[in-house]
């Protein structure tokens, strides 16, 4: 991370309530040895969350993704609790971002530019264009295809920008009370039909 990118993150942090203290922790020349648990909880908050705007500026980049995951462990933050914070502030999951990351894409590439991007990279990367490298060129290769190839995968697929909610919806309260099932009236059966809803679909 460069000296402006501490600054933007610092200027950031400060727009949104941040202290001094984080300010001066941005500030650090080393991150690495940075003790980022001894902030507040609010700024160790703000630093996970101002390092993932940066991580997706322009284009989601998997060595700031790595930060991210560095600096969020340092600060007490586990990696659902990271996890959570990217559902908040991205609308994805973990998974996702890192996907995004994966083939260096922005977050509103549209499904044509991640079939691009991923067949540019495939293309590259095929067994029959490297079989003039060594066997461990082409074993990491291999690796990185298999990796390229879920990425295209997963953003291809559909997820949804948040997990359900547990709640009730809205609309299912606004009905007349004298319309309303009693739960004992309603037949349950513990069978095979709430295993298909657990199922991932």
């Amino acid at each position: 991370m460069n000296g402006l990118d501490r600054e933007r993150l610092v200027a950031w942090a400060g727009e949104r309530g941040g202290t001094a203290d984080l300010a001066r922790a941005l500030r650090s020349s080393d991150w690495r040895v940075h003790d980022f648990g001894a902030l507040a909880y609010d700024d160790r908050r703000l630093l996970v969350e101002g390092l993932l705007q940066l991580v997706c500026d322009p284009r989601a980049n998997e060595s700031a993704l790595d930060l991210v995951e560095r600096v969020g462990a340092n600060a007490g933050f586990s990696s659902d609790d990271l996890d959570a914070l990217i559902r908040e502030g991205l609308g994805m999951s973990a998974a996702r971002l890192r996907a995004y990351a994966v083939l260096g894409l922005p977050l509103t590439a549209t499904a044509d530019e991640i079939k691009q991007t991923h067949r540019i990279v495939a293309k590259a990367l095929h067994p029959d264009r490297l079989q003039q490298v060594d066997e461990p060129a082409r074993r990491a290769a291999e690796h990185l295809l298999g990796r390229i190839n879920s990425a295209r995968s997963l953003l291809t697929s559909r997820e949804p920008a948040a997990p359900p909610e547990a709640s009730v919806p809205d609309d299912v309260l606004l009905g007349d009370p004298e319309d309303d099932v009693a739960l004992e009236d309603v037949p349950l059966d513990l069978g095979t039909d709430l295993t298909d809803l657990l199922e991932p679909g």
